[in-house]
């Protein structure tokens, strides 16, 4: 069994960042909320394929290297609402009775894996991806409308300026909501 490390020891030990920039990034971090993987990225210390590499490496979990590519099961979808798969990072894919297979950025993110589980009533599996794909993927895939640029054609990027500060938006706005019913639930078949 692997020894755990912090994600910030794990970023020394490899020689990704060094120790003043591990303090910087924890200063900065005091009081946001922010996770310090996603503060070392927007210091600019590290990518997020160094972030998901180490999580990676941790949980001993998979990479979708380009989660756009993914073919995710209609019914996985129906599951999870659109919402709640943008603002918590997650991505359903395969659906079989027994589990629910996911993508997401943050595998210890366990307030979101514990909430799929009580939605689907199925083992969750994980498999990791990176957070700005990820986040473009849902959009594709829940087929979120497309900002209208000037002429009417679409954009290219989503109605969503900054992943990670919409994603921020989202997850205060379903903190304050009422639990959802899941698919299987709204039709009979939830426990």
């Amino acid at each position: 069994m692997k020894q755990y490390k912090r994600i910030g020891d794990w970023l020394i030990d490899c020689g990704l960042i060094n120790e003043d920039q591990l303090y910087q990034a924890i200063d900065a971090q005091q009081g946001t909320g922010i996770r310090l993987g996603e503060m070392v990225v927007q210091m600019g210390f590290v990518t997020e394929d160094a972030i998901t590499a180490g999580l990676a490496e941790q949980y001993d979990l998979g990479i979708v290297e380009n989660p756009l590519k993914l073919r995710p099961q209609k019914e996985a979808l129906r599951l999870i609402s659109p919402t709640f798969a943008l603002a918590r990072l997650v991505l359903p894919c395969k659906l079989d009775p027994q589990r629910l297979e996911c993508v997401v950025a943050d595998p210890i993110d366990f307030s979101t894996t514990d909430e799929l589980t009580r939605l689907v009533s199925r083992r969750i599996d994980l498999i990791l991806a990176h957070p700005t794909e990820l986040y473009t993927a849902i959009i594709k895939h829940y087929k979120f409308p497309l900002r209208v640029v000037q002429g009417g054609a679409p954009a290219a990027k989503p109605l969503a300026t900054d992943p990670q500060s919409d994603r921020r938006e989202l997850l205060m706005v379903l903190e304050n909501s009422v639990p959802e019913t899941s698919f299987w639930q709204k039709i009979g078949g939830g426990r």
